[in-house]
């Protein structure tokens, strides 16, 4: 990515998901973890981040560990698309695109046991608990509803189909 499709993308996730939440008076902090490229350590980009409140943390060269959740997503891709053939751009796109539908509105993450469009809709809803450990400075999280009950919740498909463009 460039900066400026950097800069795009958390644009469209602060004017749609974090309008009027990410100010200095609110305690909510929203960690962006990211390598070291330039597209992220650009001046453009840490001025960007420090005008909306967002906490920009860079993981240490050679330590995917630290990027765990990321590096996990990149396997699942791999295993999804190992021996699909493209013919074209568009054919790789139209895979890409049935992969995040299905990444995100089918398969159930593994600690909360809801793919995560449901999860995001439970949580605004007021239907997750997080539990906050200080010591292990971590967040978990509880569903508040029982697995059968989602389905029939009121906006509870709020998330799924969202794609950002940059």
């Amino acid at each position: 990515m460039r900066t400026t499709q950097v800069k795009a993308a958390w644009e469209y996730v602060i004017a749609n998901y974090f309008q009027g939440v990410l100010t200095p008076d609110v305690q909510l902090q929203v960690e962006v973890r990211n390598d070291n490229g330039k597209q992220f350590s650009s001046d453009e980009i840490r001025e960007f981040f420090k005008e909306n409140y967002l906490m920009q943390v860079f993981t240490h060269p050679y330590t995917p560990e630290e990027n765990g959740h990321i590096e996990s997503f990149h396997k699942t891709l791999g295993k999804a698309i190992k021996n699909d053939q493209f013919a074209t751009l568009s054919d790789a796109e139209k895979r890409l695109d049935a992969f995040y539908d299905s990444y995100n509105n089918q398969r159930p993450h593994t600690a909360t046991k809801v793919p995560p469009s449901k999860f995001w809709a439970l949580y605004e809803a007021g239907k997750v608990e997080v539990i906050i450990s200080e010591k292990e400075r971590k967040s978990n999280y509880r569903l508040k509803v029982a697995y059968q009950e989602i389905s029939k919740l009121p906006n509870i498909k709020k998330y799924e189909n969202w794609v950002i463009r940059a």
